[in-house]
């Protein structure tokens, strides 16, 4: 699709939301952003031409007058999902890929093939505006929708390995945000990328590794297990230990939220829950404290440092902290880190590890300064600290 063909789809959008789409922000997608002052390094610039990376993340300043856009574009395309419908000729995939979704999933119908039939075209035809209006406001929100969607059901691989009931927990709360007239259970139990189907691309899920620590308090080896959404036995191979225990200790809806080489030993996981359910705390607001708590932060910190360093073996300390920290800066919500100068400002103050867990720490409190009048925040960083 052109420019013109994507603002009639996104006048769509608006019509199917019940918004008005207004001259304001009509213009504001044809605005041109100023993308080559945002990287210094050629490879950066052409990825940010080529549409691989979104620049949205790097301009804060911009989310609030295209939040509601990207909103209207979100629940357009699940609506497409829910109704089968693409956003271009299948062809067009076919083409791309050399053969049709159903070989390529080995999956014949179902919502996962639905879904993808709507992703990828969508995919396709939002980089024909690749790499000619690559500074287009409009190709950018088109772009940041498909990131946001392809992230959580179509992954691609990356320095960091996400755990399948992680992923498994994000698709199952937009599909019921944004569409829940899809039977959620069906697509999570036939979903290749999930390994909870049968198939090539389920096996290649089972074979990656995840990282989790003995739960033996005494020891906190780093076992490599195989990424399922199934509970593993695992074993601790420290001859001093050989531990045997169950992953997830738990099988809780939070924690299933929470990185699985910063889940805590079965006694405290106990507690914690016995918190949530006094407060009668949901799920995902509960993961949300977890995950952001110094000691777990500290300790996902630590397990991507050491896979950064393991995917580049000859950077520098320097660059491997940078790439680190991007993981962070970078991550929703968006913070108040927009360009490349600004990251390498407070890289000059970073030389080691402790310095970034310590800086992100801070930069984190400082996010969640809100009211705690029951002290379920401190209770929790106790608990975990204990």
């Amino acid at each position: 699709m052109n420019v013109n063909e994507w603002l009639s789809c996104v006048s769509e959008a608006y019509d199917v939301a019940k918004e008005e789409f207004s001259s304001r922000r009509k213009e504001l997608l044809l605005k041109k952003l100023p993308v080559e002052d945002l990287g210094k390094e050629k490879a950066t610039k052409s990825a940010f031409r080529m549409g691989v990376v979104s620049v949205l993340p790097y301009w804060g300043k911009f989310q609030d007058d295209v939040k509601e856009t990207l909103e209207v574009l979100t629940r357009y395309f699940f609506r497409k999902v829910i109704d089968r419908q693409t956003f271009g000729p299948i062809s067009r995939v076919k083409g791309r890929f050399g053969n049709s979704f159903e070989e390529n999933y080995e999956l014949m119908k179902g919502p996962f093939i639905d879904m993808a039939n709507t992703y990828w075209t969508y995919d396709i035809e939002v980089h024909d505006l690749f790499p000619q209006h690559h500074n287009l406001m409009l190709g950018q929100i088109l772009l940041r929708v498909e990131r946001d969607i392809g992230s959580v059901f179509f992954p691609f691989p990356g320095e960091v390995v996400i755990w399948v009931r992680q992923r498994r927990q994000l698709q199952r709360q937009l599909l019921e945000q944004y569409a829940p007239e899809i039977n959620v259970d069906t697509f999570l139990e036939n979903n290749p990328m999930l390994g909870t189907s049968r198939g090539r691309i389920s096996t290649n899920v089972f074979r990656e590794r995840i990282l989790i620590r003995c739960q033996n308090p005494n020891c906190a080896r780093v076992l490599r297990v195989p990424n399922t959404v199934k509970a593993l036995r695992a074993r601790c191979p420290n001859r001093e230990c050989k531990a045997s225990f169950r992953f997830p200790a738990r099988d809780l809806e939070w924690l299933d939220q929470v990185r699985p080489e910063a889940h805590p030993g079965p006694h405290k996981i106990d507690q914690l829950e016995s918190l949530r359910r006094s407060y009668s705390i949901p799920h995902s607001l509960f993961a949300i404290r977890i995950m952001s708590s110094p000691w777990v932060m500290r300790r996902i910190q630590e397990s991507i440092y050491a896979q950064v360093r393991a995917k580049m073996p000859d950077a520098s300390e320097k660059e491997l902290l940078k790439t680190v920290f991007k993981t962070r800066a970078f991550a929703p919500p968006i913070g108040p880190i927009t360009s490349e100068g600004e990251i390498d400002k407070v890289m000059k103050s970073i030389n080691s590890l402790e310095d970034l867990i310590e800086y992100l720490i801070r930069e984190e409190g400082k996010e969640l300064a809100s009211p705690d009048p029951f002290g379920i925040g401190t209770r929790v960083d106790e608990t975990l600290s204990a």
